[in-house]
């Protein structure tokens, strides 16, 4: 489940007083670095309201449990905590704003296949006994998710990536970035395995994730440009690629030396003009102060394409 906390309360005791946001600039700022800022602090287009959810239960008699919860989420965490047996207040009152989470496990399983999503939940506890066994026995807690791989691939093969992601999600915990990032491989390996329907904005933001946490390597972006290649028709693929490349580097990673050479076959099977789409590129990246630590074969690949670009747009 991904809420941020959780409350045991007297019935009746939400509520949130009114708070002063900072400015725009601030807010997107404070946003980016995982801050809880006041409810419309930010218009970014990845801001998420958190929101206050109730639960009661006939065991906890006048109690409730509260719990504060992204607004996107909260239809799983409800899933969730109904299979327990806890039931929702109507109300969820909006105290905040954060931003906005990617759907992990099992959260994107309750959500999009809750008819299947007893697999999820029966590997709750299975998870979290691994989790604490992630730090002093990564062998041991790596052996024992690849099992519950298998047996969740048997099952509902549709839920492995976001299990494996969750999986290296706890590994990235313990700044274990070899094994988060072998079973981030995992998780990209299964939707090719079992010819899985991407969401491709959600693969987008879950690339960005593990590559600002260092768990992306160069092997799995090379990766990702022939799924790309194989599951999209040629323009859609290069948008895709641009777009990642463009974001990834805006949120702080320089561009990785063989950049040039992936973008150049994505251009050619789109049927682009490479001088035109790569001057787009490369514009969009040196804005990015990251741009200035990219390798030196990524300014060699592009020489001619910065000498157009000067020409261009001094």
């Amino acid at each position: 489940m991904n809420a941020m906390d959780t409350t045991i309360a007297p019935q009746g005791a939400t509520g949130a007083r009114e708070v002063t946001g900072p400015d725009g600039a601030t807010a997107s700022a404070l946003l980016e670095a995982g801050a809880l800022l006041p409810p419309g602090s930010s218009g970014r287009e990845d801001a998420d309201t958190l929101t206050v959810r109730t639960y009661t239960h006939a065991a906890l008699g006048e109690r409730s449990v509260v719990r504060l919860v992204p607004g996107t989420l909260g239809e799983a965490e409800d899933l969730a905590l109904d299979f327990l047996g806890l039931v929702r207040d109507a109300e969820t009152p909006e105290v905040g704003q954060v931003r906005r989470e990617t759907l992990g496990f099992p959260a994107w399983a309750l959500v999009n296949d809750p008819a299947n999503g007893h697999h999820a939940l029966a590997l709750v506890k299975d998870v979290e006994r691994l989790a604490r066994q992630a730090k002093s026995r990564p062998g041991t807690a790596k052996e024992g998710f690849e099992k519950l791989g298998d047996r969740l691939g048997r099952a509902v093969p549709h839920f492995l990536p976001t299990f494996f992601e969750q999986a290296a999600r706890i590994f990235l915990q313990f700044d274990n970035t070899t094994y988060a990032a072998a079973f981030f491989g995992k998780a990209r390996e299964a939707e090719r395995v079992h010819a899985l329907a991407v969401d491709e904005q959600r693969q987008r933001a879950v690339f960005l994730e593990f590559a600002f946490a260092g768990a992306l390597t160069v092997k799995a972006l090379k990766q990702h440009v022939k799924d790309l290649a194989a599951r999209l028709d040629a323009a859609e693929a290069w948008a895709q690629f641009r777009q990642l490349a463009v974001e990834r580097c805006a949120a702080g990673m320089p561009p990785y030396a063989s950049l040039p050479q992936d973008a150049r076959v994505l251009i050619k099977a789109a049927g682009l003009p490479r001088v035109e789409a790569e001057c787009d590129l490369v514009a969009d990246l040196v804005a990015s102060p990251a741009a200035v630590r990219a390798p030196a074969s990524f300014w060699t690949a592009y020489r001619a394409t910065l000498a157009v670009l000067a020409e261009r747009r001094p």
